[in-house]
């Protein structure tokens, strides 16, 4: 039995068995910590301090005092951006130095709770901002998997500490990526709670974007934690009621399909990575279905397909201005004059109306002649080289000569328009 990398689950069955003790497993982490330190992972070790939990823990299981709790004698690294009352609070940045948190952050102090072991805190980028985890403050965490590769960040070093059998267990953080990022490029397992689910401590908690989350190295372990560290807590007023607890159960998958996108808008895929996902996504839970063998995942991605014909933009793709006091404006782009041939505002028509007076179909109205690139700043006007437009939702007579736009049967725009000045 490796216990570097037990997972949490099967380490709880062993402790409830007298199989195994909290005390052996710390013991067992903190020697792989000292053989794994090329992977630069560890911010902070608690090793005395969790010592003491463990064997704390230990009487719990052996019938001395009160009865285990979710998490008892499990070891869990914490991600240093999650304050702890009393210990320093560096955010990897070597403008912090001698500040010391008064506070601990409320999914930490869940874990604390619920009898976990927390034996070390985990790196990040400075002020946990950035997708690769490296600082002045503590240098560059590696992937364990290739030690020239990065784990990504800003939760990397609970990715790394996972991938690297440092604990079963560990938390991050995510507004754009921080929890998934460093989980897809370590191959461990990371939750991004919705929004309110797990409690966090203000400013952040005011981010409708930022999340505290789970990282394990099986699903069940990732599901086990959240049901830990989910519910209100009165620090947060974003905190919203524990939902039903995720299973940590599960059946079989055989049978189920499994959407797989390999490319990510425009982004390439190189074939060292396409060919294993090619083959793996064919039958992850059974047997290959029919017309699979040779089947390419790579899709064209959105560059590729403008440059193929096979993806094109829509034909009154919007772009966003706002004016003072305005609601936004959707500016459509100019029409392409259709069959070759160079039309007016008032001749762009479709064939069959054409000389009727009726507009382009659903085109309220029209860009005035101006470059590509503009900016429609504040006071809601246009600013070109040549010439300056204000926008308007007034009717306008059709024989107006600054107008421009499109014009209803009854000779009055229906809609805003541009008019120049």
């Amino acid at each position: 039995m490796d216990l570097n990398y037990l997972s949490a689950d099967e380490m709880l069955g062993a402790f409830r068995r007298r199989e195994l003790a909290p005390v052996e497993v710390l013991d067992s982490l903190i020697e792989r910590v000292a053989k794994t330190s090329e992977v630069n992972a560890v911010a902070e070790e608690m090793f005395d301090e969790a010592h003491d939990v463990a064997r704390a823990a230990e009487a719990r299981y052996a019938g001395k005092g009160p009865a285990p709790r979710a998490l008892e004698g499990v070891p869990v690294a914490v991600k240093e951006e999650m304050p702890i009352a009393g210990r320093s609070h560096r955010f990897g940045s070597l403008l912090t130095e001698g500040n010391v948190a008064t506070q601990t952050q409320p999914m930490v102090q869940r874990l604390i709770d619920a009898g976990a072991v927390l034996h070390l805190r985990t790196t990040t980028p400075e002020f946990s901002i950035a997708v690769t985890t490296h600082s002045a403050l503590w240098g560059v965490t590696r992937n364990p998997w290739n030690l020239d590769y990065s784990p990504g960040g800003s939760s990397g070093g609970s990715g790394a500490a996972l991938a690297a059998g440092l604990a079963p267990l560990a938390t991050g953080s995510d507004i754009a990526g921080s929890i998934r990022v460093p989980s897809a490029l370590c191959g461990v397992v990371g939750f991004r709670p919705p929004y309110g689910r797990v409690p966090s401590l203000p400013p952040l908690s005011l981010d409708t974007y930022c999340q505290d989350g789970p990282m394990a190295r099986t699903v069940t372990d990732c599901a086990l934690f959240q049901n830990v560290i989910a519910g209100p807590d009165p620090v947060d007023h974003a905190s919203v009621p524990a939902a039903p607890p995720l299973p940590t159960t599960f059946g079989s998958c055989a049978g189920l399909k499994v959407a797989l996108a390999v490319t990510i808008g425009d982004f390439p895929v190189v074939p060292q990575g396409r060919r294993p996902t090619s083959s793996g996504s064919r039958a992850p839970c059974g047997t290959p279905e029919p017309g699979d063998a040779g089947r390419d995942p790579d899709h064209p991605s959105v560059d590729h397909g403008h440059r193929h014909g096979a993806l094109r933009p829509p034909p009154r793709a919007v772009r966003m201005g706002v004016g003072a006091g305005r609601r936004p404006a959707l500016v459509p782009e100019r029409p392409r004059c259709r069959r070759g041939v160079r039309g007016s505002p008032g001749e762009h028509r479709r064939p069959a109306d054409r000389g009727r007076g009726r507009p382009y179909a659903r085109r309220a109205r029209r860009d005035p002649p101006r470059p590509r690139r503009h900016h429609l700043g504040s006071s809601g006007r246009c600013n070109t080289s040549a010439q300056r437009w204000r926008w308007t939702s007034n009717f306008v007579e059709a024989g107006d000569p600054r107008a421009t736009g499109r014009w209803s049967k009854n000779g009055r725009h229906t809609s805003c328009l541009w008019i120049k000045e």
